[in-house]
C-alpha cells in the first residue's frame, strides 16, 4: 500500500502540522509568539499560515537564545486578536499533528478561551508518542533528532514554521511504519490505550479497524523500513580447536591467528606482552595484576584471550567475571571483541551478559499493569505503548533496549513490570517459560565468561548468591572501581522511595488489585485473613503519614542549609546525628514504631497464608507479594536505623536538598538523607578481594606520576603480597600525532567566560574542525555557549552544548554530521565516548577537573586523610584530578591515524609546582603561548 493510499485509508488525506513558540511553558501565563501550521494533502504540503505574534509581554533571554525571536522582532507583529479568526479559520476541523501535541493544544485551547472562540475538533495525533513507540530503540526523541533519523534537515529548528514542516513529514514516516505492524500487535496498543483518551487513540483505532478488515492477523498494510541488529545476551560458539597450549605470541603474534581474522590487524609488542601478563595472573597460582594497558592497544581482546583459555576449567574453578563501569565498552566486549575472539580461536565458549535482574521486564508483571490500565494515567499509558512494539523485537528482554519507555520518564513504572524475586525463575511465570530473567539464570550457570558491570560484580560482593561461585575476575574502566563501590556501599531514604515500599504492600492501593482480590476470596472462608487485611492497610496509611510529618518536620528544622538560587544541590554534612535528630526525635520515633508495627502485620499475615497453602501452590502470587513486603520493610527499618543511630566514626553522614519550582510560587524544597564508608578500600577488600584468587585490574588511567601507590592504597590492594603491577605503552606516536597547546599567561582565564569564547572562537574559526570543549561547570559551558552564539555568525555554528535538557546521544549524532561540529561536554564527556578519525581534531580542557571540595565523600576523606598525617591536596585531590586529566586527553587520539590539537587552558599547570604532574601526564611537550594570536 502506497502513501497516499494508506493516508486516505487512515481518514488522514487532510491533516495539519501545527507548531506554537512561546515565552514559556505555563499555558495560562506565558503567550504565544510565532504560529505556523501546515496544511498537508495526500502527502503533500500545499498551504501554510505563518506569523510572529506579539504576546504584550517580555520574551525571556533563554527563549530567544533557543528560538533566536526577540522583543525588537515581535514589537510590530499582530495581537493574538487580530489573527485568531484566520488562524482558526484556517485549522478547521482537520487531524492536529503536532510533537508534543499536549504542549501546543494546552495553549490553543488558552488562546481560544480568552477570545470566546470554540476549539478545534480535529483528532489530535502525536509525533514523540509515536516516534517513542515504532523507533524505540533511538536515542532520542526530540524533533530534530527524529527528523535527522528520518534523512530530513533539522536546520532551522525552534522556529515554528520549520519545525512544523518536519513534523508534518515525520508523522508520515512514522505512519509507515506503525502500517508494518500487524492486527496482534496493534490489538495490544488497543486494549492498553481502551480507558485513556489520549493523542493517536483515534489513529489506533482506525488502523485496527483496516486490518481487522483485511483479516490476516500477522500482516500489516506495508513492509518495515527498518532494520534492527538482533541483540542477545548469550552467545555461544562450537568450535573444534584446544586453546590450552597456545601462546599469546600464537595469537596476537605478527604471523598469529589474529592476523587472519581482525579487518585492521597491526602488530603491536605491547598487545603480546598484556595478554602474557594477564594469562600469568589469572592461571598461575593466586595473583593479583594491576596494568596500565595505554589507549589503542587492544587489552580488552588481549585478556579475553586468558578468559577462553580458563572456560574448560569452569565446572571446577566457576566462570571468569569481566565487569566493565560503561555501557559501551560493555556492548563493544560482547558483540564486537567476543566473537572475533572466538572466531581467531575456533574454540568452544558460552557466555553472556549480565545485569541485575530489575533490568529486565517481566512479562507477567507486565501483563497484569496493562490488564488494569484503568487504573494508570493517561502519561502512564502513553509510557508503556513503546514496550508493546519493543516486545515484538527484544530477544534480551533488557528494558535500557526501550529508549522510549525509558525516555518518558515514568521511573514507578519499571519498578513494576521489571523481573522480581519470585517471578520469572517460579511457578508464575510458567506460562511464559521463564520470561527473559529466567531463561537467562538457566544460561548463566552454563557460561564460562560471564560479562557483568561493576554495579552487579559489587552487589555480588554485598550480597552473595546472584551469580554462580567464581574465583577469577577481570576489572576492566578499574580507574572506576573506587566510585562504583561508594554508590553500591552508601546508603540512602528519602519520601518516594518509601512511598514506592509501601504501594507495593498497600492492599488498597490500586495496583494491589489483584493480590488483594485473592485475599478478598480467602476470607470467605477464613475471615482472620480479612481482619489482618484490614489491619495491614491501616498500618501502612498510618507509616505513609508517619513519615511525611517527619520529612516535613526535618525539612522546616533544616531550611536554612538550603538556598534555592544555587546553581547545585547543596549536601551539607551532619558531624553529630543526635543533634540533627534531637528536633524531631518524636516524629522518628513514630516512624521506627510505624516500621516495626508493619513489619509485624506482614509477617503474621504471610505466616497465614503459609498455614492455609504450606506447600506454597495455590496462591503463589500472594506468597511472592508478602515475600517480598517482609524484606522490603526489614530493609527500610535497617536503613532508618543507620541513618539515624549510632554514628560510626569511619562513616559520613549527610542530606540533600532539591527544590521544586524554585523560585516560584510553589517553591517545595524537597531532602534526602544519605551515609556512606568514609574509605571503601575496607570494603572492597573484605567483600571482593577476599573472596576471590586471580583478578586483573585494568584500565588506560590508573597511575599518577608514573606510580600505582595512589590507586593500591585506594583500593587496599597495597597490603595485599601477591599483588603485581605493570606498564603497557601506548601503540600511539603521540608526538607526531598531537600538537599541545598550554596557556601560560600570568591571567588566570578559566573564570572568565569571555576570555574562553574568545579562545574558543579563534579556533574554531581559525582551524575549521571538529572541536570538543571539556568543562568542569555547566554555568561557565553556558555562559561560554552564549557568548559564541552571540559572535559573528555564531548562531550558525553547529554548537552542541550539554546544558540543561541536553541530550548525550544527540550531542554525538550531531559531531558526526556536522564537520566543523563544536561540542561542548561536561562530566560525561570526560571519558567513555570515542570519536576517531575526523570526528574530533580538536580537543580544549578549560580547566583542572578537581572535585568538588565541599562535597560529602570528598571532604570526609580529605579530613580523613589530614588526620592522618597526609597531605590531601597532594595525596587525593592531585591524584584523582591527574587521572580525569589523563581520561580527558585520551577522547583525542583513538587510532594510528588520527591526529589533533590539545589546549589547555588552565595556567596552573604552568604557574604551580604540582603543574608538573599533569605535564608529565600528557605524553606530548607543550607548546607554551600566552595570547591566542600563537594559534594558528
Amino acid at each position: 500500500m502506497d502513501r497516499v493510499e494508506l493516508l486516505d485509508t487512515l481518514n488522514l488525506s487532510t491533516f495539519m502540522a501545527l507548531d506554537f513558540e512561546t515565552t514559556g511553558l505555563d499555558a495560562g501565563e506565558d503567550r504565544i509568539i510565532e504560529i505556523a501550521t501546515i496544511r498537508f494533502v495526500g502527502g503533500k504540503s500545499v498551504d501554510r499560515f505563518v506569523t510572529l505574534v506579539n504576546p504584550v509581554k517580555h520574551i525571556p533571554a533563554l527563549i530567544t537564545k533557543i528560538t533566536g525571536i526577540t522583543n525588537d522582532m515581535v514589537r510590530s507583529a499582530p495581537l493574538e486578536e487580530k489573527i485568531i479568526d484566520d488562524f482558526l479559520s484556517f485549522l478547521g476541523d482537520a487531524p492536529l499533528v503536532a510533537h508534543n501535541i499536549k504542549f501546543d493544544w494546552e495553549f490553543l485551547v488558552a488562546l481560544c478561551k480568552r477570545h470566546g472562540q470554540s476549539v478545534p475538533r480535529g483528532s489530535l495525533h502525536d509525533t514523540l508518542q509515536l516516534g517513542r513507540s515504532l523507533f524505540f530503540d533511538q536515542p532520542v526523541f526530540n524533533l530534530g533528532a527524529l527528523s535527522e533519523y528520518c534523512g530530513l534537515s533539522s536546520s532551522g529548528s525552534h522556529r515554528a514554521e520549520k519545525d512544523a514542516e518536519n513534523c508534518g513529514i515525520l508523522f508520515m514516516h512514522l505512519l509507515d511504519e506503525l502500517a508494518s505492524y500487524s492486527l496482534e500487535s496493534i490489538s495490544k496498543v488497543l486494549a492498553l490505550i481502551k480507558p485513556a483518551n489520549i493523542p493517536n487513540k483515534s489513529l489506533y483505532i482506525d488502523l485496527g479497524n483496516v486490518l481487522t478488515a483485511q483479516g490476516d492477523l500477522k500482516r500489516g498494510l506495508t513492509g518495515s523500513k527498518i532494520s534492527r541488529e538482533p541483540r542477545p545476551n548469550t552467545f555461544r560458539w562450537k568450535g573444534s580447536r584446544s586453546v590450552a597450549d597456545l601462546t599469546a605470541e600464537d595469537v596476537f603474534g605478527s604471523h598469529g591467528l589474529l592476523k587472519n581474522t581482525h579487518p585492521q590487524y597491526e602488530y603491536r609488542d605491547s598487545q603480546v606482552a598484556y595478554a602474557e601478563f594477564a594469562e600469568d595472573v589469572l592461571m598461575n597460582g593466586k595473583k593479583f595484576g594491576v596494568a596500565e594497558a595505554g589507549t589503542g592497544l587492544g587489552k580488552s581482546i588481549a585478556y579475553l584471550f586468558s578468559a577462553f583459555k580458563l572456560a574448560p576449567q569452569m565446572e571446577t574453578s566457576g566462570p571468569t567475571v569481566i565487569a566493565c563501569h560503561t555501557k559501551h565498552l560493555q556492548d563493544q566486549l560482547f558483540y564486537k571483541d567476543l566473537p572475533l575472539m572466538a572466531k581467531t580461536l575456533d574454540t568452544t565458549i558460552h557466555a553472556i551478559m549480565l545485569k541485575g535482574r530489575k533490568n529486565y521486564i517481566c512479562k507477567t508483571r507486565f501483563n497484569w499493569l496493562i490488564s488494569d490500565s484503568d487504573t494508570l494515567d493517561g502519561q502512564d499509558i502513553e509510557a508503556l505503548i513503546p514496550i508493546l512494539f519493543w516486545m515484538e523485537w527484544t530477544q534480551s528482554g533488557d528494558l535500557s533496549e526501550c529508549s522510549g519507555f525509558l525516555n518518558a520518564r515514568r521511573l514507578w513504572l519499571q519498578a513494576v513490570i521489571c523481573s522480581e524475586s519470585g517471578f520469572c525463575t517460579g511457578e508464575i511465570c510458567a506460562r511464559h517459560d521463564g520470561c527473559y530473567y529466567g531463561n537467562i539464570r538457566k544460561v548463566l550457570y552454563q557460561s564460562q565468561i560471564i560479562i557483568a558491570n561493576h554495579s552487579l560484580l559489587l552487589t555480588e560482593a554485598a550480597m552473595p548468591g546472584f551469580l554462580p561461585a567464581f574465583n577469577t575476575v577481570i576489572v576492566d574502566e578499574a580507574h572506576n572501581l573506587v566510585k562504583s563501590a561508594y554508590d553500591q556501599f552508601k546508603i540512602e531514604l528519602h519520601q518516594r522511595g518509601v512511598a514506592t515500599i509501601l504501594q507495593m504492600i498497600d492492599p488498597a492501593h490500586s495496583r494491589s488489585k489483584r493480590w488483594n482480590n485473592i485475599l478478598n476470596a480467602i476470607q470467605e472462608i477464613e475471615p482472620s485473613v480479612g481482619a489482618l487485611r484490614d489491619r495491614l492497610n491501616d498500618t501502612v496509611a498510618a507509616l505513609q503519614k508517619q513519615v511525611d510529618i517527619f520529612m516535613a518536620e526535618l525539612t522546616e528544622d533544616n531550611q536554612n542549609r538550603f538556598n534555592s538560587s544555587m546553581p547545585y544541590p547543596e549536601k551539607p554534612i551532619f558531624h553529630s546525628l543526635e543533634k540533627v535528630y534531637a528536633p524531631v526525635n518524636a516524629e522518628l520515633y513514630e516512624v521506627k514504631s510505624g516500621c516495626e508495627t508493619l513489619f509485624s502485620c506482614l509477617d503474621r499475615l504471610r505466616n497465614a497464608i503459609l498455614e492455609l497453602d504450606p506447600s506454597r501452590v495455590d496462591y503463589t502470587v500472594l506468597h511472592s507479594v508478602l515475600d517480598r513486603g517482609v524484606e522490603s520493610v526489614s530493609a527500610l527499618m535497617n536503613t532508618i536505623i543507620l541513618l539515624t543511630e549510632n554514628q560510626q566514626d569511619n562513616w559520613v553522614y549527610w542530606m540533600e536538598g532539591v527544590f521544586r519550582f524554585p523560585g516560584t510560587r510553589k517553591e517545595e524544597l524537597r531532602i534526602s538523607l544519605y551515609a556512606s564508608p568514609i574509605d571503601v578500600a575496607e570494603s572492597l577488600t573484605d567483600k571482593l578481594f577476599k573472596r576471590i584468587d586471580h583478578c586483573v585490574l585494568t584500565s588506560a588511567t590508573l597511575q599518577v606520576d608514573d606510580s600505582f601507590g595512589y590507586y593500591l592504597n585506594r583500593t587496599g590492594l597495597d597490603n595485599r603480597d601477591n599483588t603485581v603491577t605493570a606498564e603497557f605503552s601506548s601503540p600511539f606516536y603521540y608526538n607526531d600525532q598531537v600538537t599541545f597547546y598550554q596557556y601560560g599567561g600570568a591571567r588566570e582565564i578559566t573564570g572568565d567566560p569571555q576570555a574562553l569564547a574568545d579562545i574558543v572562537y579563534h579556533v574554531h574559526h581559525t582551524f575549521k574542525r571538529r572541536t570538543m570543549v571539556l568543562f568542569t561547570s555547566v554555568r561557565m559551558l553556558s555562559d561560554v555557549a552564549g557568548l559564541i552564539r552571540d559572535k559573528p555568525g555564531g548562531r550558525d555554528l553547529p554548537l552542541f552544548a550539554q546544558s540543561k535538557g541536553a541530550s548525550k546521544p544527540a550531542m554525538i549524532n550531531g559531531m558526526y554530521q556536522h564537520k566543523h561540529g563544536l561540542l561542548f561536554g561536561t562530566n560525561s564527556f570526560w571519558e567513555g565516548v570515542d570519536f576517531p578519525g575526523d570526528l574530533l581534531e580538536i580537543l580544549i580542557v578549560v580547566k583542572l577537573p578537581f572535585d568538588v571540595p565541599s562535597d560529602p565523600l570528598i571532604k570526609s576523606y580529605s579530613d580523613y586523610l589530614n588526620k592522618s598525617g597526609c597531605n590531601s591536596f597532594m595525596d587525593f585531590s592531585i591524584p584523582e584530578c591527574a587521572i580525569r586529566f589523563r581520561q580527558g586527553f585520551g577522547r583525542l587520539i583513538r587510532t594510528t591515524t588520527d591526529s589533533g590539537i590539545f589546549l589547555s587552558l588552565d595556567n596552573r599547570i604552568v604557574a604551580k609546582r604540582y603543574g608538573e604532574i599533569f605535564l608529565h601526564a600528557i605524553p606530548v611537550e607543550p607548546v607554551i603561548f600566552a595570547d591566542i594570536s600563537a594559534l594558528r
